[in-house]
C-alpha cells in the first residue's frame, strides 16, 4: 500500500539528517556548541526512535514467494531475521551519540 512509501520517505529524511547533518557536528564544532545542543538532541533521539520503529515494522513486512505474498508471521520473522537487512537494522538501532 501507499503507507508503506510514505514510510520509506520518512525514514530516508532521516538517514539523509545522519548522513550530513552528523557528520558536519563532528567537523565543524561551531555547529555542536551550546545554542544548538537541544534541537540536535531533539532531532538524534527522533531519528533513533524511528530507526527502532522501523527495526519492528521490518518483521512485518511481506514479500514475494512464487508469485505469491507472504503475510504469515512467522514466516516474515524468519526471512527478515535470516537477511543481511536485519543485520544493518541491528546496528542501525544504536543511538547516534554512542557513536561520536
Amino acid at each position: 500500500s501507499d503507507v508503506y512509501y510514505y514510510w520509506l520517505s520518512i525514514i530516508s529524511l532521516a538517514v539523509l539528517y545522519n548522513f550530513i547533518i552528523v557528520p558536519a557536528r563532528v567537523s565543524f564544532h561551531e555547529l555542536d556548541s551550546d545554542d544548538f545542543f537541544t534541537a540536535w538532541l531533539i532531532l538524534d533521539i527522533f531519528a533513533d526512535i524511528l530507526y527502532v520503529l522501523d527495526f519492528f515494522a521490518s518483521f512485518r513486512i511481506g514479500f514475494l514467494e512464487r508469485g505469491l505474498l507472504v503475510k504469515d508471521t512467522g514466516q516474515l520473522s524468519k526471512k527478515y531475521m535470516k537477511s543481511v537487512a536485519f543485520y544493518v537494522d541491528c546496528v542501525s538501532i544504536i543511538p547516534t551519540q554512542v557513536v561520536y
